[in-house]
C-alpha cells in the first residue's frame, strides 16, 4: 500500500487564506504465489532441478482524491478499477560437473501469463559455466533470457510519490532483457 497526503494552502497578497486543500493519493499491489522445487542427482556429477510457481496479482493503480482533510482508509478511494494477473512458471536445469575444473549449468524457463484477454508465453533460457583455472582465479559465463509483465509507471505530479504499476497488456507489451 502508497498512501500519501499534503496539505495545499493558497493566500491572497493581504495573506487572507484563500484555499486550504488537502491532495490524498493511494496505490497498491498485492502478489500470492505458490511456490515448488524438486532437486535430485543421478550421480555425484550430476543434478536434475525442476519445479514450478504459480502467482496471481492484483494492482489498484494510482488514484487521487481532493478533500478538505486528509483521507487515510483506502477504501475511500474507488475511482480506478483493480488490474489482476496470472502468471504461471515451469523451470528445468541440470548440474552437470565433468571434472573438477568445469561446471556448467544449462536451463530453460517457461513462463506463461494471462491479464485479461491478453496471454502470453515466453520461453526464457539459461546457461552458467565455469572453469577453474587455479586455486585462486576462474572464469565465469552466464547467459539470461528474461520477461518481466509488470511496469512502474512514475508521474512526478506536485512532488509527492504517485508511481503506478501496470501490468503488460498488447499495447504495453512485456518487457525482455538478455
Amino acid at each position: 500500500d502508497n498512501l500519501a497526503g499534503f496539505r495545499y494552502n493558497l493566500y491572497d497578497s493581504t495573506g487572507r487564506q484563500v484555499q486550504n486543500k488537502v491532495y490524498n493519493t493511494y496505490s497498491s499491489i498485492s502478489q500470492y504465489n505458490i511456490r515448488t522445487a524438486l532437486e535430485f542427482s543421478a550421480t555425484n556429477n550430476v543434478k536434475f532441478n525442476i519445479g514450478g510457481k504459480a502467482s496471481y496479482t492484483r494492482i489498484r493503480p494510482f488514484d487521487s482524491n481532493v478533500s478538505a482533510d486528509f483521507i487515510d482508509r483506502p477504501g475511500d478511494f474507488e475511482a480506478f478499477p483493480p488490474l489482476s494477473f496470472r502468471e504461471m512458471v515451469l523451470f528445468y536445469e541440470n548440474e552437470i560437473r565433468p571434472d573438477k575444473q568445469f561446471f556448467f549449468r544449462p536451463g530453460i524457463r517457461v513462463s506463461f501469463y494471462q491479464h485479461n484477454d491478453f496471454k502470453y508465453t515466453s520461453w526464457q533460457p539459461r546457461l552458467y559455466a565455469v572453469y577453474k583455472l587455479d586455486r585462486h582465479n576462474q572464469l565465469d559465463i552466464s547467459y539470461n533470457h528474461m520477461t518481466q509483465y509488470l511496469h512502474m509507471v512514475t508521474n512526478p505530479y506536485m512532488g509527492i510519490n504517485s508511481d503506478a504499476w501496470v501490468p503488460s497488456t498488447d499495447e504495453l507489451n512485456p518487457e525482455q532483457s538478455d
